[in-house]
C-alpha cells in the first residue's frame, strides 16, 4: 500500500475495507461549505463522506480521513486519523489539544488560524483554501454575476435551505461553479465565491468584510472593492504539495468525484 508520511492512503487505497473519507457538509445553509468538499473530492478521487455536523451519518470514525473547511471545534471524529488540510479553526474555542492529536501539521486555511494555532503551541502550516486548487478555465466568457451583493446584473446567493439533500446540494454546487468560471466578472461578498473564481481565472470584485475568518482574501491578493485577478499559483502549489507530503496524494481527477454518503443524507 502506498501511503503518505502520516499514514493517509493514496487515491484508491483502503483501510480494513473502508475507503479514504473526506469531510462533507449538509444543513449549513451556506453553499460555500460544499464548494470546499467539491474541490477536495477532485483531488482525492473516490471516497466516503463524513459529515461535520451529523456524526450519525458518518461511518467508520476510526478510519483515515481528510478535513477541509470551517471547523467549529472538536467533533466526534478521532483526530489521530484525520489530516486537517485547509481548515478555519473557530479560534474562540479553546480545545487546542484535540487538534494536537493529529499526526501531521495542521494545514491552516488562513493567516488568522495559522497565527492562533502557533500561539497555542500547535504545529501549523499555512496552506490556503482547497478551492484555490480548482482548475483554470480558458474558454469563452459572458456576463457579470452578483452573488450576495447588490448590482444591476444577474443576482445569485450562496444562502440555501437547510433541508436540501446532499445530492441536490452537490449538483447545485457544480452548476454554480460552471457559471462562475464562464463569467466575465463576479461581484460578491462571499469568500467561497471569490476564491473559486480567481482559481478558475474569473476576475472578481470582493465586497465583503475583512476579519480573521476572511483574512485569506488579502493574503492571496484579492483587492477590496475593485475588480482583480491575482496570481494564486503559489497557493495552489502549496496546497497540493501539502497533500502530496502528508497524504501521498498526487494526480487529481479531471472532475470532482462525489463521495459516497450514508442513506438518509
Amino acid at each position: 500500500m502506498d501511503v503518505g508520511q502520516c499514514g493517509i492512503a493514496r487515491v484508491g487505497a483502503s483501510y480494513g475495507g473502508s475507503a479514504l473519507r473526506v469531510m462533507v457538509f449538509q444543513g449549513t445553509g451556506n453553499l460555500g461549505d460544499m464548494m470546499q468538499a467539491v474541490a477536495l473530492s477532485r483531488l482525492v478521487g473516490p471516497s466516503v463522506g463524513f459529515f461535520r455536523d451529523q456524526p450519525h451519518l458518518s461511518p467508520a470514525p476510526n478510519s483515515q480521513g481528510i478535513a477541509a473547511g470551517f471547523m467549529l471545534g472538536p467533533t466526534a471524529e478521532n483526530p489521530e486519523k484525520l489530516l486537517f488540510a485547509g481548515i478555519y479553526w473557530l479560534c474562540s474555542h479553546g480545545n487546542w489539544k484535540w487538534l494536537m492529536r493529529s499526526p501531521a501539521p495542521i494545514g491552516a486555511r488562513d493567516p488568522e488560524t495559522h497565527i492562533r494555532l502557533v500561539e497555542h503551541g500547535v504545529y501549523s502550516k499555512l496552506i490556503g483554501c482547497v478551492t484555490l486548487t480548482l482548475p483554470r478555465y480558458e474558454g469563452p466568457r459572458n456576463g457579470e454575476l452578483y452573488v450576495d451583493c447588490e448590482g444591476p446584473g444577474e443576482s445569485m446567493s450562496h444562502s440555501i435551505p437547510k433541508d436540501v439533500k446532499f445530492d441536490e446540494e452537490w449538483d447545485l454546487c457544480l452548476n454554480r461553479l460552471d457559471r462562475y468560471r464562464k463569467a466575465t466578472l463576479v461581484h460578491t461578498s462571499r469568500i467561497h465565491v471569490a476564491m473559486p473564481c480567481v482559481a478558475m481565472g474569473t476576475p472578481v470584485r470582493y465586497t465583503g468584510k475583512i476579519d480573521g475568518r476572511t483574512s485569506i482574501i488579502p493574503a492571496i491578493g484579492i483587492a477590496i472593492g475593485e475588480p482583480c485577478l491575482p496570481d494564486i499559483r503559489k497557493w495552489r502549489d502549496s496546497y497540493i504539495e501539502y497533500l502530496a507530503q502528508y497524504a501521498g496524494i498526487g494526480a487529481s481527477m479531471d472532475v470532482p468525484v462525489k463521495p459516497n454518503v450514508m442513506e438518509g443524507a
